[in-house]
């Protein structure tokens, strides 16, 4: 008889035990569920250009949609969304708060339009994502332009600043307006009066370029550089720190040419304001994937620009220097506002 109920006193207690089990099991079951999940494209990602088709922004646009589908990760189209020096597109991208199907490429007028007062929003009106790459404003004339060097273009304009037509994407106070009037300043140029063009974008710039409708375009090099490689135009200063490879292997820097005044230039990408830690951990994690890529570094050395890639956090701490930066120089010119 007590053999009996040590048997059933046994089975009593692995019964028990299996209930706890299973409720334990139950209980990770629903804190596994209740734990927050990584965020991943559910619908069409836009990727927003803020600049013309062929502009050297849209050009790494459209290199980025790209190596994205190459990875897979849904469909890519590419909007333009053109005016206001990039304004008309990051207001476009706020229109979409807290939604990470929406990127824009950015540029150094998210911070100028700002500090210039040409439009309201900045930096902090979005969410920083990643710093892609930096490069540097190429000035460029016509093959057969009596403009032989940056030497001969200050000259001219020390003269007469409003004696040569200068020809900037995508408005003024941008990072090429921003550029030129640095260089110019250090050589003694009276930058109020320099008589500068806008453009949509560097393609039309260079459109007009070659059409002889302005006489120097000052941009970044890739709308730039099938001119140069088809000898029709021919580049006469870079504002680099120093010379740079590639197609523009044999261009100056402006220090070389005895001026200061060197303004960086960069592309980065952003999203609309209200994403979530999780949504820019996502593009972080894929935009560190395509920026070690083979293909996307030597889209980045046919751009003449050096790769420079830093996650959300840096990137905003970045930004925040460029600004000042950028505040110091246009307040010195008298374009802060």
């Amino acid at each position: 008889m007590a053999i009996n109920d040590n048997a059933c006193n046994i089975r009593r207690a692995m019964n028990w035990a299996r209930c706890a089990l299973l409720v334990a099991l139950g209980m990770v079951a629903c804190a596994s569920h209740a734990q927050p999940r990584g965020w991943k494209p559910e619908k069409t990602i836009e990727l927003i250009s803020p600049s013309g088709p062929g502009a050297a922004v849209d050009l790494t646009t459209r290199e980025l949609q790209r190596l994205l589908q190459a990875l897979r990760i849904g469909d890519i189209t590419v909007s333009n969304k053109v005016g206001g020096g990039g304004a008309v597109a990051w207001a476009y991208l706020n229109g979409h708060s807290g939604d990470a199907h929406y990127l824009a490429l950015t540029l150094g007028n998210l911070l100028t339009n700002s500090i210039t007062g040409s439009h309201p929003l900045t930096y902090t009106d979005v969410s920083p994502i990643a710093l892609l790459f930096t490069d540097y404003i190429l000035f460029t004339v016509k093959s057969d332009s009596a403009i032989k060097s940056g030497t001969d273009l200050v000259t001219r304009l020390k003269k007469d600043p409003a004696s040569v037509s200068i020809g900037i994407p995508t408005a003024l106070g941008g990072l090429s307006h921003t550029a030129t009037a640095a260089v110019m300043k250090s050589a003694g140029v009276d930058v109020r009066k320099l008589k500068m063009v806008v453009f949509s974008g560097a393609a039309a710039a260079a459109t007009a370029l070659l059409g002889g409708h302005v006489d120097v375009v000052a941009s970044a090099a890739p709308a730039l550089l099938p001119h140069i490689h088809a000898g029709t135009a021919r580049g006469i200063a870079i504002c680099a720190p120093q010379r740079q490879g590639g197609a523009v292997a044999n261009v100056p820097t402006w220090k070389e040419q005895g001026m200061d005044g060197l303004v960086l230039n960069w592309r980065g990408v952003v999203g609309p304001k209200g994403l979530s830690a999780a949504q820019i951990a996502y593009w972080e994690d894929v935009l560190a994937q395509v920026t070690g890529s083979g293909e996307w570094k030597q889209h980045v050395e046919r751009a003449t620009a050096e790769p420079h890639f830093l996650r959300s956090a840096d990137f905003r701490k970045f930004l925040d220097e460029q600004n000042a930066v950028l505040r110091s120089v246009l307040g010195e010119l008298g374009m802060a506002r």
